[in-house]
This record gives C-alpha cells, sequence and structure tokens, in this order.
C-alpha cells in the first residue's frame, strides 16, 4: 500500500515562470495527499518553490518520455498523474475529485481530461481544434476513449511495473504508443469532461509546424503495428470556429504528410525546406495560402470515408469480415 494518494509528474524545461504558475495551483489543492516530482529535461532546474511536497529530479537526454519515466521510478504515489508544466488547475478540489475517480474505476482504467485552451495565438487556437477532433475521433472505441492527452493522464502506479513510455519518441505525440499498448493489454480509456486544465500554451508558427512534423513521423512508425490507429485528422465539420483557421489547419495537414514521407524514405525528422522561410514571416502570408489553395475544401469527414481509409491500410491486408464489422460498429456508436 502507498503512502501518499498521486504522485504528479510534471515534465519541465528552462521556463520558471511558467512552472511557478502550476505548482501554485497543485501546493492550494486540498482532500488528497499528493508530492510534486519536477523533472528537469534536459538543463538542471534550480528549486523554485521550496516546500516538502515538491522534489526536483533531473533528466538527460532531451526527450519528453524520457522525464515521465524518471518521474515514474522517483514516485511514491498508488496513482500517477501527469501534467505538462504549462497547465493549471482550474479548481481547488481538482486533485481530490481526480483521487475518487480514480478509486472508483479501478487500476485497469487509464483516465485522462480535457484542456481548457488559454493561449491567444491563432497557432495555438488552431492546434487546439486539432486536439479536440482528435479527442472526438477516439470516444466510444472497444476500448472506451483511446484518444488521451499526456498532459491531463492519470494511471494506478501497478501500470509501470510493466509498461513504460517509449523513450525512443522524443516528441510529437509521445504518449500515443504507450497508450495503445496498454489497449491491446486490456486496459480501457475513460475521459473525464469535469476534470479538465487549463492549458496556457502559445505556439509560434514554426513551433506549430515542428509539431505537425513530429507527429507526422511517428504516427508513420506506429501505424504498421497498430492499424487500427487514426492519424491526427485533417478532416473536420464545417464549423464557422474551422473555417477561421482553415490555412493554419491547411498547413498542419500538408506538414504532417511530409512527415509520414520523411518518415517512409528513413530521414530524419525536419520542417519542409519549402516551408521554413514562411514561418519568418507572417502567419497568413500568400505563399503559405498557395500551398493550400482556396478551392480545396474542407469536408465532413464521413463513415465512409473511415471505412476507406481502414480498407486500403497496407497493414490491415488481413481484412477478416469480423474485425471489420466490429470497426463499422465503433464508427456507428461515434457519430
Amino acid at each position: 500500500m502507498k503512502s501518499l494518494d498521486l504522485s504528479i509528474v510534471i515534465p519541465a524545461r528552462s521556463d520558471t515562470k511558467v512552472l511557478a504558475g502550476l505548482l501554485k495551483t497543485l501546493l492550494h489543492q486540498r482532500g488528497a495527499s499528493f508530492e510534486v516530482i519536477v523533472v528537469s529535461n534536459p538543463t538542471p532546474m534550480k528549486a523554485i518553490r521550496r516546500d516538502p511536497r515538491v522534489r526536483y529530479i533531473h533528466s538527460a537526454p532531451e526527450g519528453v518520455n524520457r522525464a515521465r519515466n524518471a518521474g515514474v521510478r522517483a514516485s511514491r504515489g498508488e496513482w500517477i498523474y501527469f501534467l505538462d508544466d504549462d497547465c493549471r488547475l482550474v479548481s481547488r478540489d481538482h486533485l481530490e475529485k481526480l483521487t475518487r475517480k480514480l478509486r472508483s474505476l479501478g487500476p485497469e482504467t487509464v483516465l485522462g481530461g480535457p484542456y481548457i485552451h488559454a493561449g491567444s495565438g491563432r497557432w495555438s487556437e488552431a492546434y487546439h481544434l486539432l486536439q479536440l477532433r482528435y479527442l472526438a475521433e477516439g470516444m466510444n472505441s472497444p476500448v472506451g476513449a483511446k484518444h488521451l492527452l499526456g498532459g491531463n493522464l492519470a494511471l494506478h502506479h501497478k501500470v509501470f511495473e510493466k509498461f513504460l513510455f517509449n523513450e525512443d519518441i522524443e516528441f510529437g505525440g509521445a504518449e500515443v504508443e504507450f497508450l495503445y499498448r496498454l489497449w491491446r493489454a486490456g486496459f480501457r480509456g475513460e475521459f473525464a469532461e469535469d476534470l479538465p486544465v487549463r492549458h496556457e500554451h502559445e505556439l509560434t508558427a514554426h513551433e506549430f509546424v515542428k509539431k505537425a512534423v513530429l507527429q507526422g513521423f511517428h504516427v508513420e512508425e506506429l501505424i504498421g503495428k497498430y492499424p487500427d490507429l487514426i492519424p491526427f485528422p485533417r478532416h473536420y465539420l464545417p464549423t464557422e470556429r474551422i473555417r477561421k483557421f482553415k490555412t493554419e489547419i491547411e498547413v498542419y495537414g500538408w506538414v504532417f504528410d511530409n512527415g509520414r514521407a520523411q518518415r517512409r524514405l528513413g530521414l530524419r525528422p525536419q520542417v519542409p525546406k519549402i516551408i521554413a522561410p514562411l514561418l519568418e514571416t507572417s502567419s497568413k502570408s500568400a505563399e503559405m495560402e498557395q500551398l493550400c489553395p482556396a478551392d480545396r475544401q474542407v469536408k465532413p469527414y464521413t463513415v465512409m470515408d473511415r471505412i476507406k481509409e481502414w480498407w486500403t491500410h497496407p497493414s490491415a491486408r488481413q481484412k477478416s469480415l469480423g474485425r471489420f464489422l466490429l470497426y463499422v460498429l465503433e464508427l456507428k456508436n461515434s457519430k
């Protein structure tokens, strides 16, 4: 029996001001016993908040999954809760509600919650819309909610007796492969709408495109192992909010596909040369618009689109009738 309810693992880089905001909201929590493990990666970090509940450890070389694993190894809590350093808890009883929910679900369930977007830039908001659609794509699957966000994620400590994060994946949806291994082992995902964290994430155009490259690159690595993996979506309901960020979302899709192509060619992931100089100018440059012509309409992603995507996938050649029907049923239930 562990002595603490929660070990909160925070991979952190060099922005101590951002981290200080998260620690402030954590240390005002009530109703749960917890420790906070700040894992500085890749450079060591001085303690910015003196409190016996907060420990600082260092992990190198660079990589969010290396930092997560280092935090797990140092943890003493019954449950491990992962937060990003640019998040904030929005209520003083967040950890109490989280602990109660985890105990009711049991150790075979992975619990995730949403982000409340608090960024102000176009690139940040466009990326938030991509995340929302990604979460929606994974709801009501045979394993529950199979798409969860790594910056608001909780698991029982016994999970890590058999599973750790893949340290070869440094960034770009780094938790996706880990979660798919859990689903294959019989774990279930639960999405808790009532456990949000405020995500104060500001993305520059370059950071936005770098994420797209890395996520496309790593999806291409994983898609052979997991035929049911849904690539980061680029087909959206044509709402006014989506139309507002059409250029950014189309740029993301183009670069995401480029990242997948780089992996197929055996290259190291890098921002495409054709787009790198454009990021240093305007985020709504005419050149970017030319990459994504206006006549390319953002169309709804239908059930038939999903079926075609699965049916033509190179790793799904077995095409058994039972598996195909299960997939169609999943799509129907997710509507």
